[in-house]
């Protein structure tokens, strides 16, 4: 396992990520975490994403157990806040100062940590000021309850507007921007990876290999039956079922064959292939399947490979 800074941080962490977003407390029993967890960090990763939202706080509550056994030093635990969790009401979500510090202490206790290395903006608050927001995160990292502190799916706007406020106030900065990055979503390419090599900060992108579909999962329209992620989604089906991508899947298929890899693992070392992306999140519902994913690290394609790859997925 290969590992990078985070941003410009003197934080390595491992080149794949194991996130916890649609698995723990939710696809997979406790038992089943831990191994996969144990399993992990035995293949080197050192590098756990979770947030409040996930499972509606189990995931956190899954994760916390999991890592129990490990040895804090030598891990990287990130979290997120925005969505209410265990709560009603228009206080118990966002980015205000109470939310925030709040959602922070409560994720503690489900980490069962005093501290956490990463705490993330989940999404852009509209209704809280920017500044009330990144002064509370400031204070967290005073607080020693976090370490450094990022965001996911800011745009550039929102990144430039950020780092301003945080250079008037000499408030620590943001070292992560988590966005959705992968060979069917090149959206970061319009302007995000610039301005967040241009500020420092690491992208730890999330979905890159496309909710399953660029693991040659989905062949066919009769492959994404009833059960399966892309199959319970409209919006997935209607963005990735057609022609052209299970030509472009073909392609993938092959490549990673002549590669001697899989299509999976293909496609997580493109998106490794920008010095900006510090890590790259994937899930496991099995010990083999982060595995795999893991392997994805040590595994050697050209540059002409990779650019061949972006070509087949044009950027829209």
């Amino acid at each position: 396992m290969n590992h990078r800074r985070l941003g410009k941080t003197g934080l390595k962490v491992s080149e794949i990520c194991l996130g916890n977003w649609l698995t723990h407390g939710a696809q997979i029993d406790a038992a089943e975490s831990a191994k996969i967890v144990r399993a992990a960090f035995d293949l080197g990763i050192n590098f756990f994403d979770t947030a409040d939202a996930y499972a509606n706080g189990k995931a956190e509550e899954v994760l916390g157990r999991a890592i129990g056994g490990l040895r804090r030093q030598e891990i990287v635990v990130a979290t997120k806040c925005w969505w209410s969790v265990r709560g009603k009401g228009p206080t118990t979500l966002g980015h205000s100062r109470k939310h925030v510090m709040e959602a922070m202490d409560a994720s503690l206790r489900r980490l069962r940590l005093d501290h956490v290395d990463l705490y993330q903006l989940h999404r852009y608050d509209e209704t809280a000021p920017l500044e009330e927001t990144l002064g509370a995160l400031n204070d967290l990292v005073h607080q020693g309850k976090t370490h450094y502190v990022g965001c996911s799916n800011y745009n550039p706007k929102l990144m430039r507007e950020a780092f301003a406020i945080c250079k008037r106030h000499d408030w620590a900065w943001f070292v992560s921007n988590q966005p959705n990055y992968s060979l069917m979503c090149r959206t970061p390419e319009r302007g995000l990876i610039q301005v967040c090599e241009k500020q420092g900060v690491g992208l730890i992108v999330y979905c890159p290999q496309a909710q399953g579909f660029l693991t040659g999962k989905y062949r066919s329209l009769k492959d994404a039956r009833k059960g399966t992620r892309i199959g319970e989604s409209d919006h997935l089906r209607k963005h990735f079922l057609t022609g052209a991508n299970f030509r472009r899947i073909d392609r993938l298929c092959d490549m990673a064959a002549k590669a001697n890899c899989t299509p999976g693992q293909l496609a997580l070392r493109w998106v490794l292939r920008k010095e900006a992306v510090s890590s790259a999140i994937v899930g496991a519902r099995s010990v083999r399947q982060v595995r795999e994913s893991a392997a994805a690290s040590d595994i050697k394609v050209s540059e002409a490979q990779l650019n061949q790859l972006s070509r087949i997925f044009p950027a829209t």
